[in-house]
């Protein structure tokens, strides 16, 4: 059984993607706590109070590749939730990610509706 208030980062420059995503897990999760950044610069600021339950890193975001935010929330922050990775289909950026700490990863475009039951699916 899913816990009531999960915490859920979503890391992504792109407005659309958080946006979407957020929506989607509104409406699947009991008062998902959803914290939206934007930036490299916003996320090695953050202060966590309570550590995220999952991330979710979309591969565009403002000051640092993807694979370096991954190294930094696993190696820096020592983050141990999994991390749900969105990229365009570049099997490098996709082997650098889940070498360095990516769970799973979607490759884009993607079914978000599909993509968010089975990160749901996973929870339970």
């Amino acid at each position: 059984m899913l816990k009531d208030n999960l915490s859920i980062y979503i890391i992504s420059e792109d407005l659309v993607f958080i946006r979407l995503i957020e929506l989607l897990f509104n409406n699947k999760l009991p008062e998902p706590q959803i914290e939206r950044i934007s930036s490299f610069i916003e996320l090695k600021k953050k202060q966590f109070n309570r550590p995220p339950d999952i991330i979710i890193l979309d591969d565009f975001i403002i000051g640092a590749a993807s694979v370096e935010v991954i190294t930094f929330l696993r190696f820096n922050r020592r983050l141990e939730c999994p991390v749900y990775f969105f990229c365009e289909s570049v099997s490098d950026l996709v082997i650098k990610a889940i070498e360095r700490g990516a769970n799973h990863y979607y490759t884009k475009p993607f079914k978000p509706l599909s993509v968010v039951d089975e990160i749901v699916d996973n929870l339970k």
